[in-house]
């Protein structure tokens, strides 16, 4: 990308990056100024006059130690830290900047598909000063928890020494200030993992809403998509559950430990006692607990595969109407439960034998310590109060033995659902590097040569042939091809979409190919299938795009002949339209996804086949907003149809050995604005 950029002019640049929106600034507020949320942008300095062809060219990555990559005239590249880059200020001028975010996010990064618990790690590492924060407030919590033993045993004290009443008034007034301050302890831990909560739920729903829409589009091609984003509900869990564990499961291994601690300073026994129980805690955990992760991630997996079988009964319902398919569905459904409890139950075992030596230390513990406590004091070596302290820590710390399985349970659930939302943010993106393709007010002039697939075809398959030719500003292309599969690849192509081709794409005299997509797809439209958004009528045309106003939206969609039939409708350009596009037929449907191509002004405007199977009607109509002679756009049209391609300005047809050109190309008038 730095180097192409080279090819501009400081113009241009500067034209782009206006176009574009971007702020501009001197290298000298770029740690203040450089947005490293969002795609690589250009920045020209302030006063661009200053800036020559000979100037630099900086490349700055958003990383954790970010280094740029100053780009000279005869494309040298040497790398300089980011304090240099500082320091160079408006001391140099620069004639662009183009700065490129870190944007692994969620992801494994290198990783193919990172272990649940480092992702976990990944996700509430931004929260480690709130972390620490309710740790801290854990491990007073936890010395706190033990003022209610201390408090029981100098109770004790008083009553066998003496029968003042006074210092039991004190004892309970200083016992009460000391649990008032544990709950406003714990009320404080509540609301920080709140807090954790709802930026838990923030990032990982602005990471997603970034990835998804920049997904590879192979990948589309292995993955149902719609199956696949359903985990985000798991979010839910790992917000529950890791709040669960900050507020509780943190208060209880720091209770333990204050507990256990003061124990020690009554007797070398108890402090025996102490080391026996993290022994046997330790073992329950990490050996009976083996497993538990791996089981839980197939519970899950069970889970969502029968999720996605239900999600098939609905897209397809008329398969299952008949006898036959109700029996499918029953069979299918059958085998996914049963898979789902064999996979339960594995996962259960797990858990249960935890329960259960939990259950069993907890008595021992408690029968243990008393049995210990009672012969140190029959020996003298331990006080009555110590040992009704002792009771009181121990009961406390058997009885979470059993909350602590619980929690146990949940660091399963945690890992599962982790895992599950793993697999969304280890989806490869495309990375936004290419060359800038500049925003003109006229259209896009097209340049092909010798484009084929870049695939050998199989035994016997029909060879299609290569196709060359010249498509200048704002005139039509017809390719004429009885093989859709062919005509749709080249159409792909040109809408920025990665496809297997050979030779070469230009738009302006740039290579489609080391182009941004992203900003091709700005400017190109294609329109081939129904892409109906859950929204109103209005908003499937405008997109909420800049200057689609909502004139713009009936303008285009009493170009499409589609204004009377919306204007039937209750609500009008309001009416909520489902993803199945009810009530617009199909035909409609694709008169809607036209008005919205156009709404756009679009450079470039591809429609993809669909103009054969229309009425005669409507066909000629759209074809006259299509090739009108005032029309902002360069128009590409595949179609199967001699009519259809004699009304293009060039046409070539594609299914003789060689591509020949049906009628020459006429040179078109080209308009002197661009309409709204």
């Amino acid at each position: 990308m730095a180097v192409r950029l080279m090819d501009l002019n400081v113009a241009e640049v500067d034209a782009l990056v206006k176009q574009g929106g971007v702020a501009v600034g001197r290298p000298a507020s770029w740690p203040q100024g450089v947005d490293t949320s969002g795609d690589p942008a250009a920045y020209p300095p302030h006063d661009s006059k200053h800036s020559t062809e000979q100037s630099p060219l900086f490349v700055i990555s958003g990383r954790k130690n970010p280094a740029g990559l100053v780009f000279h005239h005869d494309d040298q590249g040497c790398h300089l830290p980011w304090s240099d880059l500082v320091r160079l200020g408006s001391s140099v001028s620069v004639r662009c900047v183009v700065f490129e975010p870190n944007i692994d996010g969620l992801g494994a990064g290198d990783e193919h598909h990172q272990p649940p618990w480092k992702r976990l790690l990944k996700m509430i590492g931004p929260e480690r000063h709130e972390i620490w924060t309710i740790f801290l407030m854990a491990c007073a919590a936890g010395l706190l928890s033990i003022s209610a033993p201390l408090a029981a045993q100098q109770l004790v004290r008083a009553v066998t020494f003496g029968g003042v009443f006074q210092p039991i008034i004190v004892l309970s007034v200083i016992l009460l200030g000391l649990l008032s301050l544990l709950g406003a302890f714990q009320v404080l831990k509540i609301y920080i993992a709140e807090v954790i909560q709802r930026r838990l739920f923030t990032r990982i729903t602005a990471d997603l809403a970034w990835r998804l829409p920049r997904v590879r589009e192979e990948e589309w091609q292995h993955h149902d998509g719609q199956e696949l984003v359903n985990r985000f509900l798991e979010v839910v869990t790992v917000q529950k559950v890791v709040s669960s564990l900050l507020v509780d499961g943190l208060a209880i291994i720091l209770a333990t430990i204050v507990g256990m601690t003061l124990m020690a300073f009554y007797h070398p026994f108890l402090l025996g006692y102490d080391l026996i129980l993290i022994v046997l805690l330790s073992l329950i955990i990490l050996t009976m607990g083996r497993g538990g992760v791996r089981t839980s991630i197939d519970e899950s997996e069970n889970k969502y595969a029968t999720l996605a079988w239900f999600e098939e009964l609905v897209r397809v319902p008329g398969i299952f109407r008949t006898p036959e398919g109700a029996a499918l569905a029953w069979q299918r459904s059958d085998a996914l439960c049963t898979k789902y409890l064999n996979a339960r139950q594995d996962h259960f075992a797990i858990v249960l034998r935890q329960y259960i030596a939990l259950a069993v230390l907890q008595a021992v513990a408690a029968t243990g310590l008393l049995s210990l406590g009672g012969y140190l004091v029959l020996r003298e070596q331990l006080t009555l109060g110590q040992l009704v302290a002792a009771e009181l820590i121990v009961a406390t710390i058997v009885g979470s033995f059993l909350k602590l399985g619980k929690h146990l349970e949940e660091w399963f659930d945690l890992m599962a659902s982790v895992n599950k939302l793993g697999h969304m943010f280890d989806l490869p993106v495309n990375h936004q590097r290419g060359v800038l393709l500049p925003e003109r007010p006229e259209p896009i002039a097209i340049q092909m040569r010798n484009v084929s697939r870049g695939h050998p075809p199989a035994a016997g398959q029909w060879v299609p042939p290569n196709l060359t030719c010249d498509v200048p500003p704002g005139s039509s292309l017809a390719i004429f091809d009885s093989h859709p599969e062919q005509r749709s690849e080249i159409l792909s192509q040109l809408s920025g979409e990665p496809v297997d081709l050979r030779g070469t794409i230009e738009f302006d005299g740039l290579p489609l190919g080391d182009l941004r997509r992203d900003l091709v797809r700005s400017q190109v439209a294609l329109v081939r299938d129904p892409a109906i958004l859950t929204a109103s009528i209005a908003a499937n045309v405008h997109l909420h795009r800049p200057g689609v106003s909502d004139q713009a939206v009936k303008r285009r969609l009493e170009d499409v002949g589609l204004m009377d039939r919306v204007e039937g409708l209750p609500d009008g350009i309001q009416t909520e339209l489902p993803a199945r596009g009810y009530p617009l037929s199909s035909t409609e449907q694709m008169q809607l996804m036209l008005a919205r191509a156009m709404a756009g002004n679009p450079r470039l405007l591809l429609i993809d086949g669909w103009l054969d199977g229309l009425p005669d009607n409507l066909r000629q109509r759209l074809l006259g907003v299509l090739l009108a002679p005032d029309r902002t756009w360069t128009t590409v049209i595949t179609t199967s149809r001699h009519d259809i391609a004699s009304l293009c300005d060039q046409t070539i047809e594609m299914d003789n050995a060689e591509p020949r050109a049906l009628r020459a190309p006429r040179q078109p008038s080209l308009p002197m604005t661009k309409s709204v």
